[in-house]
C-alpha cells in the first residue's frame, strides 16, 4: 500500500508540475505586451491555477501521511518485538513453574515412599501410532535409568514401565499397551491374575486382568494393584479400577475390564522408580 501511495504521489507532482508550466507560459506572454491573448489566458487558466494549489496541497497531505506512516510502521515493529520478547519470558516462567511442580511432586513421593529411589522426568512426545500406546521422556540411562523399571506419577498410580533406553531419553510402554503385562491382584479380594494390554481394550483407554481363578470375585469398583511377584516391580502400587467383567459359562477365560486411574490426557510429568527395598 505504502508503494502504491508514493507512486500516485510522484504522478500528482508531475501533473502539477506541467499545470506550474502552463501557468509559467502565460506570464511570459503577459510580459510581451499581448495583453488580449494574455487576459484570455488568465482567464482560462485562473481555474486551473486554483486546481494546482489544490494539487500540491494534497501532495503535502499525501507527504505528512506517507511520513506519519513511516513512524507508525516503526512503532508497530518495535511494539511486536516487545510482545515477542515478554512471550519468550512467558514460556520461560512456564517451563520453570512445570519443573518447580515436578520436584515437588518428587519430594512428596519420597516423603511417602521412603523406600523408593526415583527419578522425576518429563513427558516429551507421545506415540503417534494407533498400535501402541507409549511416550518418550527426556531422562535416559545418564539418570539411572534401565530397562523394565516401573513408571508411575505423581500419586503413585501405575503408568507403565520403560521399554526403550538412550543416554538422554526413555520410551514408556502404558500399562495398556498390547506389550504390556503385569502381575495384579484385586485388593478386595486379594484374587491373583495379569494385568496385561488389549488391542480391543487399548483403543478404549482400557486393559484387561486375566488368568482369574473360577471363583475369583469381580466386582465393579475393586482397586487392581501390583502384585510384585516378579520382583521387577514394587508390590501394592495401584494399577486402577474395575470398571466391567467377562464372565464364561465354564469359568474359563474370565476376565476383568480394568479401568486405569491416571490420567493419560493430562499426564505431563512422571517419576522413574529407579530402585525399590523388596
Amino acid at each position: 500500500m505504502k508503494r502504491l501511495m508514493r507512486i500516485r504521489s510522484v504522478r500528482i507532482l508531475a501533473v502539477a508540475l506541467v499545470i506550474a508550466l502552463i501557468s509559467a507560459l502565460s506570464v511570459s506572454f503577459s510580459a510581451s505586451g499581448r495583453d488580449l491573448i494574455t487576459t484570455g489566458a488568465n482567464v482560462v487558466l485562473q481555474p486551473v491555477r486554483a486546481g494546482v494549489s489544490f494539487v500540491v496541497g494534497e501532495f503535502e497531505h499525501m507527504y505528512r501521511y506517507m511520513f506519519r506512516y513511516d513512524k507508525l510502521q516503526e512503532e508497530n515493529n518495535r511494539l511486536k518485538a516487545e510482545i515477542a520478547k515478554i512471550e519468550d519470558q512467558y514460556r520461560g516462567y512456564d517451563e520453570v513453574y512445570a519443573e518447580n511442580e515436578r520436584l515437588r511432586g518428587l519430594l512428596d513421593l519420597k516423603e511417602v515412599r521412603v523406600d523408593y529411589t526415583m527419578e522425576a522426568a518429563t513427558i516429551i512426545s507421545w506415540s503417534a501410532s494407533n498400535f501402541e500406546s507409549s511416550f518418550t521422556i527426556d531422562r535416559g540411562s545418564s539418570s539411572g535409568i534401565e530397562l523394565k523399571d516401573t513408571v508411575i506419577d505423581q500419586f503413585s498410580n501405575v503408568v507403565g514401565t520403560i521399554t526403550e533406553l538412550s543416554e538422554t531419553t526413555a520410551v514408556v510402554s502404558t500399562v495398556i499397551d498390547t506389550s504390556s503385562s503385569v502381575g495384579a491382584l484385586v485388593s478386595d479380594t486379594g484374587d491373583t491374575g495379569i494385568a496385561r494390554g488389549d488391542f480391543a481394550r487399548m483403543q478404549e483407554g482400557t486393559l484387561k486382568m486375566d488368568y482369574l481363578a473360577d471363583d475369583a470375585e469381580l466386582i465393579s469398583g475393586f482397586s487392581v494393584i501390583t502384585s510384585g511377584s516378579s520382583g521387577l516391580m514394587p508390590k501394592g502400587l495401584l494399577i486402577g479400577r474395575i470398571t466391567g467383567m467377562n464372565i464364561s459359562p465354564s469359568g474359563v477365560g474370565n476376565y476383568a475390564i480394568v479401568t486405569p486411574t491416571t490420567d493419560f490426557g493430562t499426564l505431563s510429568f512422571v517419576y522413574v522408580i529407579t530402585d525399590f527395598d523388596s
